[in-house]
């Protein structure tokens, strides 16, 4: 009879789906715990968005940091169902998009190819590189800076 418990990989991929499902819910415990304490990184990519503002990645701190300030400014996330489109042991690659809605009454709309990397084989995050669409988040960053969010600190501006 055939092992019904799921493999690691299994748990690395479902992971990967929940961060997307905790955003959305904004349960940002949630997401944190996902999240390595010892050297966890997250990118922004392409190199045109310059990191958004941390072209060597934010460490823990600073991503949730950024997270709860976007989400001051984006009211809904509606991520649709990710698709898995790459994996390995330690490694998962999804294709998310999104179409939510912000505070001023706009949509939000991203697209993304998302790559996560866990700690060696573990159920912890150690590096997210999201290649993300320059032309929505170009558009979006602006919105919110209009709004008093600045997206590259993650910060609030008086």
């Amino acid at each position: 009879m055939a092992d019904s418990q799921p493999t690691l990989m299994d748990q690395q991929r479902e992971i990967g789906v929940s961060c997307f499902v905790a955003l959305s819910l904004k349960d940002f415990d949630r997401i944190e715990g996902y999240l390595s304490d010892d050297q966890f990184s997250y990118h922004f990519a392409p190199a045109s968005l310059q990191g958004m503002g941390k072209p060597d990645g934010f460490d823990k701190q600073e991503i949730m940091q950024y997270l709860k300030a976007m989400c001051k400014f984006v009211d809904t996330f509606n991520f649709q169902p990710p698709n898995c489109v790459s994996q390995q042991v330690d490694n998962v690659v999804f294709h998310v998009r999104a179409n939510g809605s912000c505070v001023d009454g706009n949509p939000y709309t991203n697209e993304s190819i998302v790559i996560m990397t866990f700690e060696a084989g573990t159920n912890k995050l150690a590096k997210i590189v999201e290649f993300t669409d320059t032309i929505y988040v170009s558009t979006l960053k602006l919105r919110m800076v209009a709004h008093g969010v600045d997206l590259d600190l993650g910060q609030q501006h008086a």
